[in-house]
């Protein structure tokens, strides 16, 4: 498997386990044309065995109003269109030290201004995220159904993940209106399309910069609004359910 120190090793006896599995599959369902490449990669199946069904959207994943914004934004202390958003497990695959780091390097006011807000669950290794002041803010495991106002809340989700199969959280972002910086990480090209802005997910600097433009120019960031509501109505749960259906057919 790829990237093996990233995974604690309960997690690493069940991927070895996935090798016996997949040769006896009569056919496999994968969520990206990545992952499908990965699965043939590592695991030695054939690309005829395996179908794409990318995930669809929730349909409460739109662009907020205030009504929406306020009693989320009440609840967990925040100020609609003033923070920067992470959503994902605090663990080492996730790469939030460099965003960390890149959200540190901001200017001093501006970083004021602009807080980091980090959500999801402790993982394995979360201690990597270390101590950061006061402009980091942990909130932890956030309910569904706050998810659409804490994105459409937010200036961008930035997403700096080393790996990952599809990073669902990107196309929930700009379905709520609200601009992506994502890494150049290969699971996250059909996730990200051409609606995000990608950043290596090690290069420091750069995510600070492209922090900064996300903020301050608007044109481009409205241009990625736009690219991102169009990108995101391609995901549906109706041909999620169609590819999954054709391939249960086959297989019964």
């Amino acid at each position: 498997m790829r990237m093996p120190e990233t995974h604690p090793k309960g997690r690493l006896r069940w991927l070895s386990s996935l090798q016996d599995a997949a040769a006896s599959a009569s056919e496999i369902i994968a969520v990206s044309d990545f992952t499908k490449a990965e699965i043939t990669s590592l695991l030695g199946v054939s690309p005829d065995r395996i179908s794409v069904a990318t995930p669809g959207l929730s349909p409460g994943f739109l662009p907020q109003n205030d009504a929406r914004l306020a009693p989320v934004m009440d609840r967990l202390g925040l100020q609609s269109g003033t923070y920067y958003l992470c959503l994902a497990a605090q663990e080492p695959r996730k790469n939030l030290s460099t965003l960390i780091a890149a959200h540190k390097a901001l200017p001093t006011e501006f970083r004021r201004d602009h807080p980091l807000v980090l959500a999801g669950a402790a993982g394995w290794g979360s201690q990597i995220v270390g101590a950061h002041d006061d402009m980091v803010r942990e909130i932890g495991y956030v309910p569904a159904s706050d998810l659409p106002s804490l994105l459409g809340g937010a200036i961008a989700l930035c997403y700096p993940s080393h790996y990952e199969g599809f990073g669902m959280p990107v196309i929930e972002a700009m379905a709520c209106g609200t601009p992506v910086i994502a890494s150049t990480a290969l699971g996250l090209d059909t996730a990200s399309g051409d609606a995000a802005l990608r950043v290596p997910p090690q290069d420091v600097a750069e995510w600070t910069a492209t922090m900064i433009v996300i903020t301050k120019d608007k044109h481009r960031r409205e241009a990625c609004i736009q690219r991102g509501l169009s990108h995101a109505s391609h995901f549906s749960w109706t041909e999620t359910a169609s590819v999954v259906a054709r391939v249960l057919e086959r297989v019964i």
